[in-house]
């Protein structure tokens, strides 16, 4: 008969792909591994020193994972995949009785044992391993597999739209408003250029969002090209941040400026709420042709914790806080107010990028 320790208790850290001794009679921590990115910290009743044998027979003891450092955990860990096998297989004794932790405990994980809680936490659960029974103390490794993190520290994309493409994909790096939304409109790119394809209806913005998992703070900016403007058109460039798409509804953060070089040019910092049309101003400013945008600025926008900033060829223009959301995409867009009248349909090709790049941690 033996026990399961953590040595030393507490908080436990170890590398992507690295190893970490969990200790003895099952389960402990002999010479955390330290490194300083990325690293899981470990807790949870597992770790309670001594863990005794009967324990593990009785099961429902838990270990508490949690990422951080620019990581989260692949998105299908916890469903029934190689994946998820893989990561409790990760789960091993150096000892090699054949009653013990190899030969009982881990052929009884099964992928039901392992919840993903969210984007940063999962929970093993041990199940009762009946037949449990070892001699001497064990000591247990936990390796967790590279594909089971996501390294969001250095996500970048930029883009100088080499191909024509109607809607924009650039390979599966683009989802768009109509195709995937619906109700809003897609987005297109040819000879170095992008533009908004919105021909029908208020608020139904060109719209399109980088696929992919992306971290909280993001930097989007965005080189703009005007061959002509009428302000009455409601033109506007816009750069999209923590933002997600799906049929009827697009929710995240936007900063827009209007393409317009006269003394009632405006700007403005906008929480999409979801729904088609509603959304809420943060801050707006008009009345001046700082406000407006015309070829060759590159405009800028950042989201960091709470706060979004926008600016305008290096220089601050806009800031607020906001707490709604806290994930999601960075994109790009395009408004166009739709009148037959006006003389603005089919003006959408005279405004847009001819470059985007996008980063995050």
């Amino acid at each position: 008969m033996g026990s399961l320790r953590f040595t030393p208790s507490g908080p436990s850290y170890y590398g992507r792909g690295n190893t970490q001794s969990l200790s003895t009679v099952g389960i402990g921590l002999d010479a955390p591994i330290m490194v300083p990115a990325p690293f899981v910290a470990l807790s949870g009743d597992m770790l309670e020193t001594p863990v005794l044998e009967a324990q593990i027979v009785a099961g429902g003891r838990s270990i508490v994972a949690t990422v951080s450092n620019g990581q989260r955990w692949a998105p299908t860990l916890g469903q029934n995949n190689a994946l998820t096998t893989s990561v409790l297989a990760g789960l091993g004794a150096a000892q090699s009785e054949g009653n013990g932790w190899n030969a009982r405990a881990l052929p009884a994980l099964v992928y039901t044992n392992l919840v993903r809680i969210n984007d940063y936490v999962i929970t093993l659960t041990l199940p009762a391993v009946a037949l449990y029974d070892i001699t001497v103390d064990e000591l247990l490794t936990w390796t967790i597999p590279t594909e089971a993190l996501v390294d969001l520290s250095a996500t970048t994309y930029s883009t100088a739209f080499p191909l024509t493409e109607n809607p924009i994909s650039e390979g599966g790096m683009w989802i768009n408003g109509q195709t995937l939304g619906v109700v809003w409109h897609n987005c297109r790119t040819q000879a170095g250029r992008a533009w908004g394809l919105q021909d029908s209806g208020s608020y139904t913005d060109g719209t399109a969002l980088l696929t992919g998992v992306w971290g909280p703070d993001q930097d989007v900016t965005g080189t703009v090209f005007s061959d002509s403007y009428n302000w009455l058109c409601g033109q506007e460039v816009e750069l999209r941040m923590r933002s997600t798409l799906a049929a009827n509804y697009c929710r995240g953060y936007e900063v827009l400026f209007q393409n317009n070089q006269g003394s009632n040019a405006y700007c403005a910092i906008v929480r999409w709420n979801g729904p088609l049309g509603n959304y809420t101003v943060l801050q707006s400013l008009s009345g001046s042709p700082s406000y407006g945008v015309k070829t060759g600025d590159i405009i800028r926008a950042t989201c960091i914790g709470s706060t979004i900033t926008a600016y305008k060829n290096g220089i601050q223009m806009m800031q607020r806080t906001d707490t709604t959301y806290t994930d999601g995409n960075p994109g790009m867009g395009f408004n166009l107010v739709y009148d037959p009248g006006s003389g603005c349909v089919g003006t959408n090709p005279n405004y847009g990028y001819t470059f985007f790049s996008a980063s995050s941690a």
